[in-house]
């Protein structure tokens, strides 16, 4: 009869610390790909299995966390969540997740349905509204851990991104290949991400010594649609935009195809520039220049911050910071280039 491996075996066939192990299967710290992979490969040759049974006599709970997110039709959530799910299940948890389309008045009647099902703790991805967040701490008796939001000050743990970075990058990349009249197409006026995003737009430009044009700036709302829209809008002047910065993907995607029936050729006519860089974005025609979000990542460490609330109430308030990377493809190139960008797909 074999002796069932245990997270030291794993550890020791991995050749990295149990600590390491711990972080890599809970998402509770982020571990470079090279060594996830080893203690993932160690765990698989081991048939490593966690102590599902013995965590839940130990915790008492109902082994599910739940989840509420804005807008499951949008892929970066799905890809989010989806790191949720997985660390949940490496644990033992289930995952319930609530789909709000944006709306408080659903996002209040989660958090009661969360609070009945009993829940062990909550995520919130991307909640706009501060009144949520401050509801989620009166109302839930467990831990609440913010994805996208700052919550140190609420006595939250949280997951962010450098969103101000991110728009940069894009931004520099757009100036880099020569482009002096850049458009950008936002998101929603209560999303702390894309404001950040807005702010790194305006400075890019201010530090290139090029006006802010309000003309050039459509308010969008993070659906392919409002991309589709803001093209009339920011191509009815006398002075076409030579480039477009997006705030997300599914806007660029929208903005693309209203381009095309423009007849207006991508990179060719205009460059485009998108943000998360969901799985679509390599596939598409032509394959987007983005700044990618390690959204996966994300979805993990939320949880992984959560896992640690649970078991300890006691830990002082932590934020995540993760970084954003441009992903070069063939969307952009140089002003009136007659060929596409390099496709080499480079981050950076």
């Amino acid at each position: 009869m074999h002796r069932t491996a245990t997270m030291k075996d794993v550890a020791r066939r991995a050749g990295v610390s149990t600590a390491t192990v711990s972080h890599v299967l809970n998402g509770t710290r982020p571990v470079g790909t090279a060594l996830r992979e080893r203690v993932r490969q160690a765990v698989a040759e081991l048939g490593y299995r966690p102590n599902f049974i013995a965590r839940s006599l130990r915790r008492k709970g109902s082994g599910a966390v739940g989840v509420i997110l804005i807008d499951d039709t949008n892929p970066f959530f799905s890809e989010s969540t989806r790191g949720v799910k997985d660390a949940a299940l490496d644990n033992g948890y289930s995952v319930l997740v609530c789909n709000s389309e944006g709306n408080p008045d659903r996002e209040n009647e989660f958090l009661e349905l969360l609070a009945e099902k009993q829940v062990e703790g909550v995520i919130l991805f991307n909640v706009r509204d501060s009144r949520l967040r401050e509801a989620a701490g009166r109302r839930l008796t467990v831990p609440v851990v913010l994805v996208d939001r700052d919550g140190a000050s609420r006595g939250m743990d949280s997951v962010v991104v450098d969103h101000y970075a991110g728009g940069m990058d894009a931004m520099e990349h757009l100036l880099s290949l020569g482009h002096r009249r850049i458009a950008c197409v936002t998101g929603p006026s209560n999303s702390t991400p894309a404001l950040l995003r807005l702010r790194a737009y305006a400075n890019a430009l201010r530090r290139a010594g090029i006006p802010y044009d309000k003309s050039l700036v459509f308010r969008g709302d993070f659906r392919s649609e409002s991309g589709y829209a803001a093209v009339p809008f920011l191509f009815s002047g006398g002075v076409l935009p030579t480039a477009l910065f997006a705030f997300n993907d599914l806007m660029a995607f929208g903005a693309i195809t209203a381009l095309a029936e423009r007849g207006l050729r991508v990179p060719e006519d205009v460059s485009v520039v998108g943000y998360d860089d969901i799985l679509l974005s390599s596939f598409f025609n032509p394959p987007l220049t983005t700044v990618a979000q390690p959204k996966k990542e994300m979805g993990r460490a939320a949880f992984g911050l959560l896992l640690d609330r649970i078991n300890d109430e006691s830990l002082s308030p932590r934020s995540l910071r993760m970084s954003a990377r441009l992903v070069v493809r063939k969307s952009t190139a140089s002003p009136g280039a007659s060929k596409g960008g390099d496709g080499s797909g480079c981050m950076r």
